[in-house]
């Protein structure tokens, strides 16, 4: 059920987004029951089914509560469907005799969520929604409605869990809570899909977790809190009516498009987890980062960064505190999501820039100071090509892949565009180009990569570092002098004893060059 309730949760989130929107002045005229139109179209265009009856005074509308509704297919191996509820307190429609609306809720709001899955998978989650300040005007014409919002505060709260076969978990504290919010969301029209664009800004958000274990007899408990300062957010899509809000692959072909972005000046967490062996405890700091994410039929890209952050670790599976700092930290993905006979691009990055590795830990693998303990630093970024035969977002195709019952595709082409590892004196940076020839995606033992292409590499201090590394008996002697000694007999000397530089061919005939230099193993 896990992507199915992503589904219907992101949905959800929408939604409430929407209740927080606003924008700038009005273009045209829009009354309560236009906003309410749009407001249930979009809902509906998740495969929700609002209920309500608004009570009408005049040309405003009022509803005492909003119950949303959407079915999820069964389970894999199941014939038993399920539902996603949403209950939300009341909402107001109120025009302001300018061609504007006021959206407007109790400064406390209930929202209750029940899942109802097969067997024992039915899940309540009790919480509240709590506002000050809170501002949000509708504007616009019914086809294009912009929804300007302002909030001091808002926060919601979670009260409870409950679970069949009646199980409930009161959390100590789980919340989120977000001040200082302004920002504005546009719904328009475009033929047969919703377009949506929104930005926002948050002076701070800030979260607080604290869960134990409800069995008898269990003592784990875990604690999470944390603030990120000087928010900006930015989204642009494209929606599509669904039928099956389960099966995001259609509503990809659909039209369904999404590009998200979320920035921030500063961060800081701590958490705390024990059980009845062992307790781990830490925090950490960052001078900013960010997030973004996009999705369609081009592909799902995700990257983050984080950058100037502190580190700080303790508990009792480690021998001493652990504190450190990084000047950078960034993931990066990029991959198909429909099946094409036609290449397709992929990529991945990752990178941890300048991590000061501690002390003590430098005492324990390095005692006599043999090497420096400089800040070591691995970078790497990739892309590539490739025919994808199956859709990564298709439960059916996912489980044949499984199975064994089918192959991803074949691999067209491979960059590194670059590869920086760098520490204890020593330095290795590279980049490469190479093409293949049909080849299978998982790769199989029984067909060798016909590949073309070249590498460039470059090691400063390498050499030395082997060295140093078979003294201390960190690794054989003898594999570190057949290292060191290939790489000063094929290597070409650069700028320095221990600064060699090698590229590296792979030639159409199926040969590998190393600085024009046949190798004896092709």
């Amino acid at each position: 059920m896990t992507t199915r309730l992503r589904t219907g949760g992101a949905a959800t989130g929408s939604a409430l987004a929407l209740m927080l929107s606003l924008t700038g002045p009005a273009r045209a005229d829009v009354t309560p029951q236009d906003v309410w139109t749009q407001f249930r179209d979009y809902l509906e265009t998740f495969g929700y089914t609002v209920t309500t009856t608004p009570d009408s005074s005049g040309a405003d509308l009022s509803m005492d509560s909003l119950t949303m509704t959407m079915a999820l297919p069964p389970e894999p191996g199941s014939d038993l469907p399920g539902t996603v509820t949403v209950t939300l307190g009341g909402m107001s429609l109120r025009g302001l005799g300018d061609g504007t609306v006021s959206v407007e809720m109790p400064a406390s709001v209930p929202l209750e969520v029940f899942m109802d899955g097969p067997e024992d998978k039915d899940l309540t989650v009790k919480s509240t929604l709590d506002s000050t300040g809170f501002s949000m005007i509708a504007s616009g014409n019914p086809d294009d409605i912009t929804y300007t919002f302002t909030a001091a505060r808002m926060a919601w709260d979670v009260s409870e869990f409950e679970g069949q076969p009646g199980k409930v978990v009161s959390p100590e504290a789980l919340s989120l809570v977000m001040e200082g919010m302004r920002g504005t969301t546009q719904l328009s029209k475009d033929g047969a899909l919703t377009r949506v664009q929104q930005e926002m800004t948050l002076a701070s958000m800030s979260y607080d977790i604290d869960i134990s274990n409800p069995e008898p007899g269990k003592s784990e408990r875990v604690t999470l809190a944390g603030t990120l300062s000087g928010l900006t957010s930015t989204a642009d899509g494209t929606l599509p009516q669904v039928d099956d809000p389960s099966d995001l692959s259609a509503a990809i072909a659909d039209g369904y498009a999404i590009d998200a972005g979320i920035r921030y000046a500063a961060g800081n967490s701590n958490f705390d987890f024990k059980d009845e062996k062992s307790q781990m405890q830490g925090t950490s700091k960052s001078q900013g980062g960010s997030f973004d994410v996009t999705l369609s039929a081009d592909g799902l890209a995700y990257d983050a960064t984080a950058t100037g952050v502190e580190l700080s670790l303790q508990g009792s599976q480690f021998p001493f505190p652990v504190t450190s700092t990084l000047a950078g930290l960034g993931f990066g993905l990029k991959m198909p999501v429909v099946a094409s006979e036609d290449d397709q691009p992929f990529g991945a990055s990752f990178k941890v820039t300048e991590l000061v590795v501690p002390e003590p830990l430098w005492s324990m693998i390095d005692p006599t100071n043999a090497f420096p303990h400089d800040p070591i630093t691995a970078e790497v970024e990739l892309d590539g090509s490739g025919r994808f035969l199956l859709s990564f977002l298709s439960d059916s195709d996912m489980a044949e892949l499984q199975r064994g019952e089918r192959e991803i595709g074949t691999l067209s082409g491979m960059a590194i565009r670059s590869l920086l590892l760098k520490g204890a004196g020593a330095t290795v940076a590279a980049t490469a180009d190479m093409t293949f020839r049909d080849f299978p995606l998982p790769p199989r033992k029984d067909v060798k990569p016909d590949m073309v292409g070249t590498a460039d590499v470059r090691m400063t201090g390498v050499t030395g570092l082997l060295n140093k590394l078979a003294q201390m008996g960190l690794i054989p002697a003898a594999q570190a002098m057949m290292a060191a000694g290939m790489i000063q007999q094929i290597g070409k000397p650069e700028g320095g004893a221990d600064d060699f530089s090698a590229k590296i061919e792979m030639t159409p005939n199926g040969n590998m060059l190393i600085n024009g230099m046949p190798m004896p193993f092709n």
